[in-house]
């Protein structure tokens, strides 16, 4: 197994980070298990030709929260984390590494781990969940790594979620 790769975080997004985005979700490797819109690249192309570039973290946090997965602080993003808001202070969040050359190598467990950090301790969610289909082993895997749970199994999608005192149980245990 490779050794994780440390990540970051980052809410700055910049015009290339959006770039970036539409790339991945041209590719239909990383989209393949995504329930993103097929107009997200005509409203991201939207958002770089019509809004100023200081302006698109803004827009990009309308719905919740959005955050570059980065190697580095100064780092190209190679990912994306979304939280979106839920009744009662939950969260669910969408992970996704859009570098191909980089599954497999434990930086989406990395990066879910500080998104989970972050939801629960920053945002002081009550609970995250993921809604994972159920093809994506890799997804799978990774929730479950996280000390996410199955909590309920659909046609094509399984969620998993996590609630804070799971998240601190599971803390404390490591």
């Amino acid at each position: 197994m490779n050794k994780a790769l440390s990540v970051c975080l980052r809410t700055d997004i910049k015009p290339k980070d959006i770039h970036n985005i539409i790339e991945w979700l041209n590719n239909e490797n990383v989209v393949r298990y995504l329930n993103e819109s097929p107009a997200a690249c005509d409203g991201l192309l939207y958002l770089i030709d019509s809004v100023p570039s200081h302006m698109l973290t803004f827009h990009l946090n309308q719905r919740g929260h959005f955050f570059l997965v980065c190697r580095s602080q100064d780092s190209e993003s190679v990912g994306f984390i979304k939280f979106e808001n839920l009744p009662g202070n939950c969260y669910e969040v969408v992970y996704v590494i859009g570098e191909e050359k980089l599954w497999g190598k434990g930086l989406g467990k990395a990066a879910l781990k500080k998104a989970l950090e972050l939801a629960f301790f920053d945002k002081r969610a009550k609970a995250v969940y993921a809604k994972v289909h159920k093809k994506n082993s890799r997804s799978v895997r990774t929730a479950l790594s996280c000390g996410m749970r199955l909590s309920k199994a659909g046609d094509k999608a399984t969620v998993f979620g996590v609630t804070f005192d799971e998240y601190i149980k599971k803390a404390v245990n490591e």
